[in-house]
């Protein structure tokens, strides 16, 4: 619903082997029938994936849920589970640090929150243990944070030089575990055990390929100065790229 023609692409190409899961639009301010807005949405995605229902629906915006609309966005969603359209309704986060309180208020089957070498928020043990004790699914997602963490110290602009240091330890460790940095990414996130599934992005055929022969990398556990709580740096919304 939000990644231009992605659906259509996936409707031509994917059978009905595969598990889908979609995402609802950010919803206009001036939407009035929430519900229905949603659920008209839901069905044009429908179309597009050539399916009559699909594995999941996510909210996109967590902080739509905490406003006085998240309470009937959450209904609509749970209406549609019930008719059978999706399986499981959940919600992509940008702040793991969010999602304890989403838990407690919601009933979210899916969760997909960013994880990568320096971004470990999301295996806090609070959290996680939040997040196991409700029974949810797990993704994954930004593990090469938006392409950066497969990129050289030259080869960033300009507006990360700050943390040159963090970048030159990486590398070196990537030396000493005789790794790619594609490998060290998906090896890192695959090793951690409450991961159900992990979110990848991919720009060509090439690329999907790399990720697919690193699937299943094993790499010891990246030494804790890595994990980065600055978010001018792990958070890409906050990049000052111009």
């Amino acid at each position: 619903m939000v990644y231009g023609d992605a659906e259509s692409v996936l409707g031509t190409q994917m059978n009905g082997k595969w598990k889908i899961i979609t995402k609802i639009p950010p919803i206009p301010e001036e939407i009035k029938d929430i519900k229905k807005w949603i659920y008209n949405e839901t069905k044009r995605s429908l179309v597009r994936l050539r399916r009559g229902s699909i594995y999941g629906l996510l909210v996109h915006q967590e902080v739509q849920l905490g406003q006085a609309i998240g309470e009937p966005i959450f209904e609509a969603l749970l209406k549609l589970k019930e008719e059978g359209v999706v399986q499981k309704v959940g919600v992509s986060v940008y702040d793991p640090d969010s999602i304890t309180s989403l838990i407690s208020r919601y009933p979210i089957g899916i969760i997909q929150a960013p994880l990568n070498l320096i971004d470990h928020r999301l295996i806090q043990e609070r959290t996680m243990k939040s997040i196991k004790a409700a029974g949810i699914e797990v993704h994954a997602r930004s593990i090469f944070l938006q392409g950066i963490l497969l990129k050289t110290i030259k080869e960033l602009p300009p507006y990360f030089s700050k943390w040159s240091s963090l970048w030159r330890r990486i590398g070196e460790w990537m030396q000493e575990e005789d790794c790619s940095a594609v490998e060290a990414c998906l090896g890192f996130v695959s090793s951690i055990s409450e991961i159900d599934q992990i979110v990848v992005g991919v720009t060509s055929e090439e690329e999907l390929r790399e990720a697919m022969s690193a699937e299943n990398a094993r790499l010891h556990e990246p030494p804790p100065d890595f994990s980065c709580h600055d978010v001018g740096l792990i958070n890409p919304s906050a990049w000052a790229l111009r």
